[in-house]
């Protein structure tokens, strides 16, 4: 009997250390996949960082390229006002010239304004004269 209960705890011990050496390897195995995992990831957050910023410069170039036509485009508009304004000036100030000339050429009388002279009882300046038809 002896000699039986050696031999089962032989191989008690032996599947016991079987079974220890299985879960050890499987504890190796599981952590060296865990480490790639974690390398992996570490790879893909800097790949999806440097993905992520390279969009970023080119939505940023695409927005400086866009202001920049904006800037040009306003600054050819402000041209064409300044030209237009210009042009509508001067053609306000011809047809002033023209409008002068013909008041001067059919002889131009000045409307009579009193006199300033001071008199008992009259204001000195009377602007009743501006409000006459």
């Amino acid at each position: 009997m002896r000699h039986a209960a050696l031999e089962i705890d032989k191989v008690v011990n032996m599947k016991t250390f079987a079974k220890g050496n299985a879960l050890i390897y499987e504890l190796d195995h599981t952590t060296r996949q865990m480490r790639i995992v974690k390398d992996n990831v570490y790879s893909l957050e800097d790949r999806l960082k440097g993905k992520i910023r390279i969009e970023f410069d080119k939505d940023l170039q695409r927005a400086r390229q866009e202001l920049e036509e904006l800037r040009r485009k306003f600054g050819e508009y402000q041209n064409t006002l300044n030209d237009h304004m210009k042009a509508e000036v001067q053609k306000n100030k011809n047809d002033l010239d023209s409008d002068l000339k013909k008041i001067v050429l059919n002889g131009y009388k000045p409307p009579h304004y009193p006199s300033k002279e001071k008199s008992k009882g009259e204001l000195v300046d009377d602007y009743s004269h501006l409000f006459k038809g």
